[in-house]
């Protein structure tokens, strides 16, 4: 039996002060790719990859789905790009997503074998965890953490303070032993 594994991908395009930030900051864009591997022995047929990612902080969600080619033994496929904006703060929890029977392609790919009746995707993804191996629906294999801009500005603003009270600190210590 195959088995695949998937990764996530994701890399803020937020700015803050006219300037590229690595953070990931609601209300800005932020790309998102997958690596699908096949980890076994075995050829993999091809199919089709749901994926939801759910935001907690605001009961939203973003779907989107791909297909993974046929993948030989240590073979990866990867998926396009997409972008999309950072919906609410904190966890962004990606997950294998199923399609529901009233989403607009579920007869579609019901019929060519690319899902089962329940939704789910025929393709074998495991995890690798020691106490369950397939990768379940409901189970998080990816996340990012998104914040908002004030919250950047408050730790840099500590930073500074921090420095500044060293700063000051020096000059006590040089005023107090060196200038009597």
């Amino acid at each position: 039996m195959y088995e695949l594994t998937i990764k996530g991908h994701s890399k803020s395009n937020a700015k803050l002060l006219c300037k590229r930030t690595k953070h990931f900051i609601v209300g800005q864009k932020y790309e998102i790719h997958f690596v699908v591997k096949n980890i076994s022995k075995e050829t993999s047929p091809s199919g089709r990859c749901f994926i939801i990612i759910y935001w907690p902080g605001s009961k939203a969600d973003t779907t989107m789905d791909f297909h993974v080619k046929r993948l030989g033994p240590d073979k990866c496929d990867v998926s396009k790009k997409w972008r999309f904006d950072a919906l609410s703060t904190g966890l962004a929890l990606i997950s294998l997503n199923q399609i529901k029977p009233n989403h607009y392609a579920y007869k579609k790919l019901l019929a060519r074998n690319e899902i089962d009746k329940n939704g789910k995707s025929k393709l074998n993804f495991v995890t690798h965890d020691d106490e369950e191996k397939e990768l379940h629906t409901s189970k998080v294999f990816d996340f990012f953490y998104v914040t908002t801009p004030e919250a950047i500005y408050e730790y840099y603003a500590l930073i500074v303070a921090a420095i500044s009270l060293v700063s000051l600190l020096l000059i006590e210590i040089y005023n107090i032993f060196f200038k009597r």
